[in-house]
């Protein structure tokens, strides 16, 4: 196994998931809820685990709107909360996965403390699931709270500030040039475990395909 692995975001209804699962090694596929359906999502997970592929399950806020990436206002936030454990009890229900990567708004909002990171870790924990995450950040105390792995994540295409990835809408959030996503994959080899190429990027293929290629995953 190579030292780091690519891992796509996928089962969000984009047309490259079949050929993403034929470069990576791992997939974060969508619920069905922020983007996609719930049948095409569990048919892809199938088709990846009958790949080899490894699979984790990709919740994110019922957004479709944002595809995912908005925070939700107060009077959307409970609904939107029940839906992320819906989505999970719902995959766990007819699938086992290999770990959990929350999407979009939700992957940075428990990037901090709050009560919903508190609940989603011990949801990690009863599962006893893996969480693939950004390290130091709170991703990290959920992951050690939970008492599961934290399998470490960065980010190939996104532009980092301080250490955290640029808000998408600002200047260098997303890497253009192939130079540029090459050399911060290539630094971010010995520092994460996995590395994500975002499935909703028209260009994921050529992406992924150049990264492999250069890490030799």
């Amino acid at each position: 196994m190579a030292a780091v692995e690519l891992n796509a975001d996928i089962g969000e209804g984009m047309p490259w998931d079949a050929s993403l699962m034929q470069i990576v090694n791992a997939v974060s596929v969508g619920l069905g809820e922020h983007a996609g359906n719930w049948e095409a999502s569990l048919q892809t997970m199938i088709e990846a685990r009958h790949s080899g592929l490894r699979v984790g399950l990709h919740p994110g806020f019922p957004d479709r709107a944002g595809f995912g990436r908005r925070i939700p206002g107060e009077e959307e936030r409970d609904a939107w909360i029940a839906s992320v454990f819906d989505q999970l009890d719902r995959a766990m229900d007819a699938f086992t996965p290999d770990y959990v990567k929350f999407h979009g708004a939700l992957y940075h909002f428990t990037q901090v403390p709050s009560a919903l990171a508190t609940s989603l870790s011990n949801w990690l924990g009863k599962y006893r699931l893996p969480l693939l995450g950004m390290p130091r950040t709170h991703h990290e105390e959920m992951a050690k709270s939970a008492g599961v792995p934290l399998i470490r994540e960065g980010f190939c295409e996104r532009g980092y500030r301080n250490g955290n990835l640029i808000p998408r809408g600002e200047p260098g959030a997303e890497l253009e040039h192939f130079a540029d996503i090459i050399a911060q994959a290539t630094s971010l080899n010995r520092t994460v475990d996995s590395i994500c190429i975002h499935g909703d990027r028209s260009t994921c293929v050529e992406i992924a395909l150049a990264v492999r290629e250069a890490l030799a995953c």
